[in-house]
C-alpha cells in the first residue's frame, strides 16, 4: 500500500456508456466518473485494481502516479 496514490483517465474518442461508468464505479466509490473520465486519489488505501487494467479496457490515456 503507497502512502499516495492519483489516477486519471480519459477516454478521447467516445463516451463511456452507463454498463462501463457502473464497472468503473465498482472499482471505487470515491471516484469522480464522467462520460470521459475516471479520476481518483487515496492517501491512505489502494485503487482495487491494476491500473493498466482500467487503462487497457476502458481509456484512451492515462496518468497513475504512487508514492
Amino acid at each position: 500500500m503507497s502512502e499516495y496514490q492519483y489516477a486519471k483517465f480519459e477516454r478521447l474518442d467516445e463516451y463511456l456508456n452507463a454498463k462501463a461508468r457502473q464497472a468503473l464505479r465498482s472499482i471505487s466509490s470515491r471516484a469522480e466518473i464522467s462520460a470521459t473520465s475516471f479520476q481518483v486519489y487515496y492517501s491512505y488505501s489502494d485503487l482495487n485494481t491494476e491500473p493498466i487494467e482500467v487503462m487497457s479496457e476502458y481509456f484512451d490515456i492515462g496518468f497513475y502516479y504512487a508514492d
